[in-house]
């Protein structure tokens, strides 16, 4: 993305970073845990091209025929979306048995249960 460089004002624009569009409606890849996709140098944007790296937005048919499937029997308005890292989120919660803190099956505690979707970072994050 091309814009400002201004970390202090919440500004990292990066042409060499790509941002996954929110109004995707397929995606296809997977993010790997390559250097390039984090901005950490506090010297400026970093040049390493994320683009092997990382997920795509892909175009789709929106005539495409989805059969018996139906959409979530839950509105936008009503839809929480909550992003969390997996480790954080769960190893020190007192009712997720030790075993499976710091886990994704620690994510299936009924606490959670009232959130849709769940995007849970990746561990090595």
């Amino acid at each position: 993305m091309h814009g400002p460089w201004a970390p202090t004002a919440g500004d990292r624009c990066n042409p060499a970073k790509l941002l996954l569009d929110p109004y995707a409606t397929a995606v296809d890849g997977q993010i790997d845990n390559h250097p390039s996709l984090y901005e950490r140098s506090p010297h400026g944007p970093d040049p390493a091209d994320s683009a092997g790296h990382t997920m795509l937005g892909v175009v789709t048919d929106p005539a495409f025929d989805w059969g018996d499937d139906t959409p979530p029997c839950r509105s936008y308005s009503d839809t929480v979306i909550y992003e969390a890292h997996v480790k954080g989120l769960t190893r020190t919660h007192p009712d997720v048995p030790g075993e499976l803190r710091g886990t994704y099956a620690g994510l299936a505690h009924p606490r959670w249960s009232g959130t849709s979707p769940r995007w849970a970072s990746p561990p090595w994050n």
